[in-house]
């Protein structure tokens, strides 16, 4: 069976699973999964030749996800992750931002593991918080600009089961979901540049 076949249909924990190489109950027998050498979750480091040049010049690229079931956004440095993601029907929303290789402001990423949804935070107490809630800490997703050049707006959805937090350097896009009720948190963190 062709894997694009089968990813289609799991659910983004799932999909995670599949990823990380793990066996999933009711897939089939011998369905391939990815390396563990391959960096995913957590992991900073750039995974194509363009990721290591950004990363040689001081930063790297942040791509945005959409999952058109679960209305949750997903950001990544990881190439191979987005790909596998898009494979998996979620819609490539492009460059979402540019953010330094490295700083002294980590940017944290957190999941759920009930409902495979995503957490982004520079705060330590709000990660602590969460991982004591359940939540898994994936470590380090980037870094925040310690020069504050692009403020990366967050905004929480109070309706949504998963999905529920959206970050964004476009004042527009922040804008119209404040007008549609979702609540203004400020800003997350800081990107070099917007995507």
């Amino acid at each position: 069976m062709h894997m694009r076949k089968v990813i289609k249909g799991l659910t983004a924990v799932a999909l995670m699973v599949v990823l990380a190489g793990c066996k999933v109950p009711g897939l089939p027998e011998g369905m391939p999964s990815i390396p563990e050498d391959i960096p995913f979750i957590g992991d900073n480091a750039a995974s194509d030749d363009a990721g290591q040049a950004a990363e040689a010049a001081g930063t790297v690229e942040v791509y945005r996800l959409y999952n058109p079931v679960t209305g949750e956004h997903f950001y990544t440095t990881s190439t191979v992750e987005r790909d596998a993601l898009i494979a998996a029907s979620w819609n490539d929303e492009g460059l979402g931002w540019i953010a330094p290789a490295t700083s002294d402001i980590p940017v944290y990423r957190l999941s759920n593991p009930n409902t495979g949804e995503h957490h982004f935070t520079m705060n330590a107490i709000e990660r602590d918080s969460l991982v004591a809630g359940g939540w898994a800490d994936e470590g380090i997703g980037w870094y925040s600009d310690p020069n504050q050049t692009v403020p990366l707006l967050r905004e929480y959805n109070p309706s949504a089961i998963t999905g529920s937090h959206n970050y964004t350097s476009n004042v527009e896009e922040h804008n119209s979901l404040i007008a549609n009720g979702w609540v203004d948190e400020g800003i997350g963190w800081y990107a070099v540049s917007a995507g």
